[in-house]
């Protein structure tokens, strides 16, 4: 899958501090991204996968959360959806 079809689809910023979801967009949104979901933590960011009638491209997700950190967030999407990449930024 290329940029441009990344770009197409919702991005699911995932993030206990809001000014770093706010600053992700930012950049995100200057790359040509343009469809955005926040969610301030692991577990909402599950839910909001699972609850979603969007198709949800990319997640971006802390590393350093208090409910789940960021490994546990993409082992938790792994396990729910096994085709969908996950990375830690």
């Amino acid at each position: 899958m290329d940029a441009q079809s990344y770009a197409s689809g919702t991005t699911l910023l995932v993030d206990d501090k809001s000014f770093a979801r706010d600053m992700e967009r930012r950049v995100l949104n200057a790359a040509g991204f343009t469809s955005f979901l926040d969610a301030k933590g692991g577990r909402e960011a599950i839910k909001i996968l699972e609850e979603s009638h969007q198709p949800i491209r990319l997640v971006l997700c802390d590393l350093m959360m208090p409910d789940m950190d960021g490994w546990q967030v993409c082992r938790a999407i792994r396990a729910v959806f096994p085709l969908f990449r996950a990375g830690v930024a």
